[in-house]
Formats: C-alpha cells, sequence, structure tokens
C-alpha cells in the first residue's frame, strides 16, 4: 500500500512539474510575432513618421524584421515602396503609421504588455 502512494505522488509530482514548465514557457515578444508571421517594415532613419512608428512599438521594434531603405535602395525599389514606412506581408503593402492595435489585427499577433 504504502508502493502504491509512493508511485501516485512521485506521478503528482512529475505531473506538475511538466504543468510549470509547460505554462511558464517564455512568450515571444509582439515583434518577434510579426516577423515570425511575415511582416517586414520599410523605412529610413531620417523618416520622422518611422520614427513614430518605431516608438509606437518600443522595444517591440528591436525585433521586427526592418529594411532600412537608404541602404537597401534596389530591394525598396523592386518591392515598389513609395513611402515610409511601409509594412509588407507576403507582398501586400499597408502604407503609414500603424498603432500596435492595427498590427495586430493584421497579424493576429498579441500585444504584450511590459
Amino acid at each position: 500500500m504504502a508502493k502504491k502512494i509512493f508511485y501516485i505522488l512521485a506521478g503528482l509530482a512529475l505531473l506538475m512539474t511538466l504543468a510549470f514548465v509547460i505554462l511558464n514557457k517564455p512568450a515571444i515578444s509582439f515583434g518577434q510575432c510579426l516577423t515570425a508571421n511575415g511582416f517586414t517594415m520599410y523605412g529610413t532613419d531620417t523618416c520622422s513618421s518611422c520614427k513614430q512608428q518605431k516608438q509606437l512599438l518600443g522595444e517591440d521594434f528591436e525585433q521586427v524584421h526592418y529594411v532600412n531603405c537608404f541602404f537597401s535602395l534596389d530591394s525598396c525599389r523592386k518591392k515598389e515602396i513609395k513611402a515610409y514606412p511601409t509594412w509588407e506581408k507576403n507582398g501586400k503593402l499597408v502604407v503609414g503609421i500603424q498603432t500596435p492595435t492595427e498590427l495586430a489585427e493584421l497579424s493576429g499577433c498579441k500585444i504584450k504588455n511590459s
């Protein structure tokens, strides 16, 4: 009987450990999610709207796939980028500053509160 109780308690401890590991898995950031979902932002460092876009995303912007058109002009011309910032996913372009809420709706990513 004592052996049976020991195995039951050991099994419960294992289940609780697995649940803890699974539930505490680090979530990806909003910026990582945008990149994972194929979003790219095109802009330049001198663009004031791009600066506003970066500020809206805060630390999440560090994880966003960003193409600086000043240094990648040919790539931006091939994508027909005519204004900054421009967001692209699968060839579809969205021009202008996008709020995190708008980007979440477009991407399916969840905005995480820091």
